[in-house]
């Protein structure tokens, strides 16, 4: 079990809020004064949604190759 003074004090932990969860959108960089907004990109994210309409296509493809066969 941990303590969560001790968390705190450490920097650690993690938790959800009410069942809700945050991913970071991007960072503002600050350098030499001035101030730049740059965007979180999730790689993961992109390539499953690829996959995802790669498979969708093949299967409206094969549906329509396979009717058009009949």
């Amino acid at each position: 079990m941990s303590d969560p003074a001790r968390d705190a004090a450490e920097g650690s932990g993690s938790g959800y809020g009410f069942g809700l969860g945050a991913r970071p959108v991007g960072v503002f960089v600050v350098r030499d004064g001035d101030v730049s907004w740059q965007p979180a990109v999730d790689v993961m994210r992109i390539v499953l949604g690829g996959q995802v309409l790669a498979l969708a296509g093949i299967l409206v493809i094969g549906h329509f190759l396979r009717r058009r066969r009949r």
